[in-house]
Parts: structure tokens; sequence; C-alpha cells
């Protein structure tokens, strides 16, 4: 029993108890229950996401990236919301441990001395390990134009199903088009040009980026979620067909912070201005909603409340 393993966590136990305001023995034991599950998953959660927490802290990095051979791959990456490098040949980039091991393995598949693998082993080890969600990725086409941007929204996955570009992340394509530039950009697939801020802020006002946006997933909705992702996923499927859902229980069991995630993935961006709160009580009726027009004494309509 799950509910049982977590009394087992006596600090947490303490923790609970000395955060209720009443005597324990008054409480519904049914809803302590749900509600000491849902505090205790909230609690281990946070715990285990400290490192994600101070990671989504950091402002952005902007990368460059070429989509396959002369932007080969651009529209089949934008329809589908991905970004994707080949290497095919190479396993799930998680394997390796380091950089060199990258470097060792293509030498061995692709039969060149490792020298001629530095910038090579290089795109592979940060397309992996050190773009974050939220970072920023300006496609460009050749050594002369850019041709789109979008937010990074996933972590880094392999899949070997694809008949080619088998490493992938999940990005959110915010706009595509064609800007030329005037000197010449640089060849590698993928580079990190944070640290040349003049020339992303040129970027920026050359593309009209808009990158305050905070993309969010399912992934972000459940990370520190009492549901599963297949439980959220459904809720989420009912509320786009049927437009509206009844979240049923006790206070404090996580009904607000279900629905807060909820609208967040509808929106798919974490933006609190779009997103109202109403509290309907239990005095209010049915003419404290409705509107109608009213005869006037001196004649003709008025619209009136109730």
């Amino acid at each position: 029993d799950v509910l049982d393993n977590l009394l087992d966590r006596k600090e947490l136990t303490e923790l609970y108890v000395n955060n209720l305001n009443r005597e324990l023995t008054s409480v519904d034991w049914a809803w302590i229950a749900q509600d000491f599950n849902l505090f205790v998953t909230r609690v281990i959660a946070k715990e285990d996401k400290k490192d994600l927490d101070e990671t989504s802290q950091k402002p952005p990095k902007y990368w460059l990236f070429a989509p396959g051979k002369n932007a080969s791959k651009w529209d089949e990456f934008y329809e589908e919301g991905i970004m994707a490098i080949g290497w095919d040949e190479l396993s799930d980039f998680n394997d390796y441990n380091s950089r060199d091991e990258i470097v060792d393995s293509m030498r061995e598949k692709y039969n060149k001395p490792s020298s001629g693998f530095m910038n090579d082993s290089l795109c592979c080890f940060d397309f992996a390990n050190t773009i974050n969600k939220g970072d920023i990725i300006i496609c460009k086409k050749g050594r002369q134009s850019y041709i789109g941007y979008g937010i990074v929204t996933s972590d880094y996955f392999y899949d070997n199903s694809k008949d080619d570009f088998h490493h992938i992340r999940k990005v959110e394509w915010i706009k595509r088009g064609h800007w030329e530039e005037a000197s010449s950009i640089v060849l590698k697939t993928l580079t990190d040009i944070t640290k040349y801020p003049d020339y992303v802020n040129r970027l920026k006002e050359l593309l009209g980026m808009q990158t305050d946006k905070q993309a969010y997933s399912i992934e972000d909705a459940t990370l520190d979620l009492f549901l599963s992702t297949e439980d959220f996923r459904q809720y989420l499927q009912l509320l786009k067909a049927k437009k509206n859902i009844v979240l049923q229980g006790p206070p404090g069991v996580g009904k607000t912070f279900v629905s807060k995630r909820l609208a967040y993935s509808l929106l798919g961006e974490k933006d609190d201005s779009k997103i109202e709160m109403i509290q309907f009580h239990q005095s209010y009726s049915y003419e404290d909603f409705i509107q109608g027009f009213r005869p006037k004494e001196e004649g003709g309509f008025k619209l009136s409340n109730g």
C-alpha cells in the first residue's frame, strides 16, 4: 500500500501533522488519507526536483541549428514539432558517459581519426546534454539565410523507428520565414551563440523574435503532480472534447492545483494572465448570472440584471 510506505517516512509525517491547524482526532480519516498522500507526494517530488528547478531558472541559451543538409529536413521537422540530428550509426546518446566515448564510437563506426570528429562529437554531446528545455533554436539554411525559430520543449530521446535522424528533441516552432544574412553563417550543424549577445540581439530584431513565452508540455504538468501522465492526458482529452469537466473531492486534495495544470497544458504555455479563477458560492442564484430585456414604464425595453 502506497500510503503505508509513505507513513514510514517519520520526518514527513511530523511535518504534515505540524501543518494541521486542528486536533488530529477531529479530522475525518478518509480525508486524512487523501490529503496526506497528496502532501507527501508533493514533498518528495520537490526534493527530487531541486536540480530541475535550478536549471529552469537559468536564462535560455540560443542555438543555431541546421535541419539537414541545406535545410532538407526543415518542412518535416516543422510539421512534427521536432529537431533532430543524424549520425545514425551511433546508438542512443544516453549510452555514452562522455564526449570522449562518442569520439571513440565515431572513429570505429566511420573509420576516421579522432581529430576529424571534434566538432561532430561536440554537436552530439551538446544535443543530448547541454541543450535545456526553454532554449531557443534558430534554424539556418546554408550560410546566407535563417528560416525559423522555436523553443525546446523536451529532453533528448532516441527513436530508431524513423528512417534517419534518430536523435530527437521536441520543439515548439514559433515562426518560419526567410531572412537573409549579410555575412556568412557558421557551417556547423549546432552552435551555441549565447556568448555572443550582440549577434543574438541582432537576430532577435531581424526575425522579430518573441521568446518570453514559457513553453508548457504534459511532461511539465505532471512533473510534481500526484496523477499519472496517462490519467492527466485523459482529463485533457475530455476537457477538449466536452469543454468542461468536474473535479470532485474534499478541500486540500489538489483540485485547483490540477485545474491550473490543465489550463497551462491547453494553452501550451504557462501564462497566468490568460487564466481566470471564478468561485461560485452556494448562496448564488440563477438570477445572479442572467440578464434580460424588461419593459420600461415610458415604453420600450431596457437591459436588466436577473
